[in-house]
């Protein structure tokens, strides 16, 4: 006696399958896509963080209250300021007063109590006038 070489398939199985089989088609089609036209998009995201880097990293080192490290990467600026210890009760007072948030360090493991993080991978317009508020509200 031969047993068949396939039972009989619940519709909803082979649908399932073949929901898989597109949402891999896509994907597939995605990452093709960013290998092969991704450059100029890199290119642009790289220009625009090392143009926010130096908005950020200029304008508040010339409060002369800022002490910052000059990232070598990425799209965050680490820095602490003079005269503060508590970088939560600064992160507050810059919502309060200068209206931009700022991630205090604590939020990243110890060794951060004193520092703030703020991200740059903004326009250079809305960076211009968060380091301004900043500033303004340091003095």
């Amino acid at each position: 006696m031969s047993l068949p070489l396939m039972t009989k398939v619940d519709r909803s199985q082979v649908d399932a399958v073949r929901q898989y089989l597109l949402g891999l088609q896509q994907r597939i089609t995605g990452a093709i896509a960013a290998l092969e036209q991704g450059e100029p998009f890199i290119a642009a995201q790289i220009a625009r963080a090392s143009t926010g880097r130096k908005i950020v990293r200029d304008g508040l080192m010339a409060t002369g209250k800022v002490r910052m490290a000059a990232p070598a990467g990425a799209f965050y600026a680490f820095f602490t300021v003079d005269g503060h210890d508590d970088a939560r009760r600064l992160a507050l007072h810059l919502i309060d007063q200068a209206n931009v948030g700022l991630a205090p360090g604590t939020a990243f493991g110890p060794g951060g109590e004193t520092g703030l993080r703020l991200c740059y991978a903004r326009s250079a317009a809305d960076l211009e006038e968060a380091t301004r508020r900043i500033a303004a509200a340091l003095s």
